[in-house]
């Protein structure tokens, strides 16, 4: 037993296997300290990606020395060292070709912790230990956010090998925790809340089915009340980590923060049924942004109603001295003109900042867009293409999720969806939890790009491979049939991963 599940478990009962949530089955032994490995970086990733690394690092080490004919043969790992590739060859007609060169790395030991974790994540139990930790994880970050608010701690606190280094924070007006701008921060919590959200359904279904007798011996009434007293303390942790979130999203000031979490909400609802939830959340967001938009005389009243800090927020009426160069909309018509001068391969990566402080006088590191930077930098086939491996991953993870995918050969005429490869209702959630978090991420990119921060940029990618990872490992089960297990392991990787 790993140092996780003895800090973890509770002991002094024989009975509590079956009512472990967080006793993921491990992956192969060769891959045994991967895996703790990913864990112990889960949880030291909102502190700094020095604590981090290390183990991450491990992490790529171990699962492509073990698996590196598995990983390198998949179509996807493919398709990112095709695009790895491309961005190699757009370097050489970049701006600055070295500093486009650089900019790679931004992408390259990321997709390599993707293909390794993929591997390293079957099942939905690992997706749920994980989840656990990210949100014991985040209560470090939070705490130290809520003492910048509350307690006059530093607007930016970090920590690198040797000392407690504290600098100014580029937004010191909003929380920023252990980030260097609110909007990282921000992401980090959406993705925090997703995870929690998810976790605190998931605890309600799980323990509700396995107190279900399915048999006519009835369940021991001991046994029952200290899965109750569980059910309570751990729905009362998520419950204030939720809270918590949630202020802190709040307090960050971040409108991205505030969509994603909304989202977030109306997902969980919509997917649960509760067309209750989904009018009441749809009709205060729509009461927000009448107030910071909307007309006369309404607007007038909702304002009366909707706290200042929300619609002025909205509008931008609470910062009213920014310039036009720092508007979103001059920005992309800047990065949508600069994609019309060299729309096949770009200007390079990290050229964006120069060439706006060329036109505007004001330096911008990127153009608040991901689709943008990427179309601008690196041109638009490429762009797309990037796209594509993204989205055809967030595709698998959607059929898995919904039970139409099948894995090739085993599906008749008439059977389109094998009993086999359907999730029970608790895999399903964590799995549609994953894909809401990285919804999250998503979110972000559309009105900036926190993929910079290399934390935000390692979780995106961590939520990517955990959905890829448990739509594999399904399709692994369903091709366990008699006739497929005469076949050897390798045989059977070959012919999941080239589907």
């Amino acid at each position: 037993m790993d140092l996780f599940s003895r800090l973890w478990q509770f002991k002094g009962s024989k009975w509590w296997t079956r009512f472990e949530l967080t006793n993921a089955p491990l992956p192969d032994p060769q891959l045994q300290l991967a895996w703790q490995s990913l864990q112990w970086g889960i949880v030291f990733v909102s502190w700094n990606i020095v604590f981090a690394i290390v183990p991450l690092l491990m992490v790529i080490g171990i699962t492509w020395y073990h698996r590196f004919q598995q990983i390198v043969r998949t179509r996807i790992t493919q398709g990112f060292g095709l695009f790895i590739l491309c961005l190699l060859i757009v370097s050489i007609f970049a701006l600055n070709p070295l500093e486009s060169c650089l900019g790679i790395f931004n992408f390259i030991p990321f997709i390599m912790m993707f293909a390794g974790t993929a591997v390293l994540i079957q099942k939905p139990e690992q997706l749920r230990r994980l989840a656990w930790l990210l949100v014991i994880g985040a209560i470090p970050a939070i705490a130290i956010g809520l003492g910048q608010f509350y307690l006059g701690w530093s607007t930016y606190t970090n920590f690198d090998l040797s000392r407690l280094v504290v600098e100014g924070s580029d937004t010191p007006d909003r929380m920023t925790a252990t980030f260097k701008h609110a909007n990282l921060f921000a992401n980090y919590l959406a993705i925090v809340f997703a995870i929690a959200g998810g976790l605190w359904l998931d605890t309600h279904q799980r323990y509700r089915s396995l107190l279900k007798p399915k048999s006519s011996q009835a369940i021991d009434r001991s046994c029952s009340q200290h899965v109750d007293r569980i059910l309570k303390i751990r729905s009362s942790f998520l419950w204030g980590i939720l809270i918590l979130t949630t202020s802190c999203l709040f307090l960050s000031n971040s409108r991205n923060g505030w969509i994603a979490a909304i989202a977030s909400a109306l997902a969980f609802a919509s997917y649960l049924g509760k067309r209750g939830i989904v009018a009441i959340v749809t009709g205060l967001t729509a009461t927000f942004v009448w107030a910071a938009f909307g007309p006369n005389p309404i607007q007038t009243w909702l304002r009366w109603i909707v706290p200042r800090a929300i619609w002025a927020r909205l509008n931008g009426e609470m910062f009213p001295n920014q310039v036009e160069a720092e508007m979103r909309t001059t920005i992309w018509q800047v990065a949508i003109n600069l994609t019309q001068q060299r729309p096949w391969t770009g200007w390079g990566l990290q050229s964006f900042g120069k060439l706006y402080e060329a036109q505007t006088h004001l330096w911008l590191g990127h153009p608040h867009n991901l689709v943008l930077m990427l179309t601008a930098s690196v041109g638009i086939p490429i762009a797309l293409f990037f796209l594509g491996l993204v989205g055809w991953v967030l595709a698998q993870g959607v059929l898995c999720l919904s039970g139409r995918m099948h894995p090739e050969g085993n599906r008749s005429n008439n059977e389109s969806s094998p009993k086999s490869l359907r999730l029970t209702a608790p895999d399903r959630l964590i799995l549609f939890t994953y894909l809401t978090a990285f919804g999250c991420c998503m979110i972000f990119q559309t009105t900036d790009v926190t993929i910079f921060d290399p934390r935000i940029n390692f979780l995106g990618w961590f939520l990517l491979a955990a959905i890829l990872g448990v739509v594999r490992g399904t399709r692994k089960e369903a091709l366990q049939t008699p006739e497929s297990n005469r076949r050897s392991e390798l045989e059977l990787t070959e012919n999941l991963d080239h589907e």
